[in-house]
Formats: structure tokens, sequence, C-alpha cells
């Protein structure tokens, strides 16, 4: 595409930029090639963990600080999980392009994960999943994919299970980054 610039940073990641004129929204979020399927019977769970926790706060910013610092200016902050990728993005008007991007670099790379958060985000999470139990058209698809991929990980649960949620920690959280979240697995991508 004409208006479509990529370019790769001396430490690896790389920057997609999609040039919309015509728009004065810009969204942008920083891809990680890491899932479920990176993950062992000890740690399943922990790529979706890490997702909620992130928001937690960071070396520079407290929950509420992360939270409100795009939904101030009407945009949007969120992310995802599956199995193959982990996604943190942002939609905001153009004029809050660049704090839509610090943001979303700060929470990527700076999360601190406290143990009170990691704590109380585990009760949300058994939430998640007992609610995606009582979900018969949700739940089928993770059948599935246990049935298809029986003793790989892809066959687990994004969410993880009610064994490995609880055993989650900060440790493990790190781990997983460490081994995960290198600049070479990292894109961000900006469209507007």
């Amino acid at each position: 595409m004409e208006n479509q610039h990529i370019i790769t940073l001396g430490n690896g990641v790389r920057i997609v930029h999609l040039q919309v004129k015509h728009s004065e929204i810009v969204h942008c979020g920083f891809m990680i090639n890491a899932g479920s399927r990176d993950e062992n019977t000890e740690n399943n769970g922990v790529a979706h963990f890490i997702e909620h926790t992130v928001f937690k706060g960071t070396e520079k910013r407290k929950s509420h600080h992360i939270l409100r610092r795009i939904e101030n200016v009407g945009g949007e902050l969120n992310a995802y999980t599956t199995r193959e990728k982990t996604c943190y993005y942002a939609s905001s008007l153009k004029q809050y392009a660049a704090r839509s991007v610090d943001l979303l670099a700060d929470i990527t790379f700076n999360s601190i994960f406290p143990e009170k958060e990691i704590e109380k985000e585990k009760k949300v999470i058994l939430e998640e999943i007992d609610m995606y139990d009582d979900s018969p058209e949700e739940s089928i698809y993770d059948e599935f994919y246990t049935y298809l991929f029986k003793d790989h990980s892809l066959g687990y649960n994004i969410l993880g299970t009610k064994k490995t949620v609880p055993a989650l920690n900060r440790m493990k959280i790190l781990d997983f980054i460490g081994a995960h979240y290198s600049a070479d697995k990292l894109l961000l991508s900006i469209v507007g």
C-alpha cells in the first residue's frame, strides 16, 4: 500500500504505520507474538493474566492514571489475548496519538505487577472462567481445541484453569515476560 510505512528500529521492534488522511481517529497498539501457545502446564493462563495486570500500575503511573489517560480525552484503552498473540491497544482523536503510544509503551515495558493486585486479579479471572464455563456456545471452541491439540499448549484454555490461575505469581509473570516480550516479538501498529 502506498500510505503504509514499515520501520524496524535498531532494537528489532517493528513499527507499521498506515496513514489514513480522511479520519480524525488514530488506532494504535502493541502486538506481542506471545499467547497461550507459549505456556506450559505450570503457567497456563499467564499470558491472559499479564494482559489483565499491566493496567495495575507502572513505574510512573498508578492504575487510575493508566485508565484515565486516554479515557479523559474521549479515547478507548483495551487489550486481548489469543493463542497466538497479546495486544494492548488504544483509539483516540489524532491529536492524542502520541499520548496513546506513550501510555501503551509504558504498560508494555514498565508494568510493576503489584502483589496485592495480582491476588485481586486471580479472583476476577476465576470468575471469568466460571462465566465462560456457563456459556456452552463459547466453551465448545475450547473443548474442540483441547481435543484437536491434546497434550499441546494450543489445546490449553487461554484463561487458564481453576488450578493454574491461583498458582500464578509475580515471578511466573516476570519469567514469561522475560522469555517472550523481546523486541523481535513486538510490533507497534498505528493506523490514522
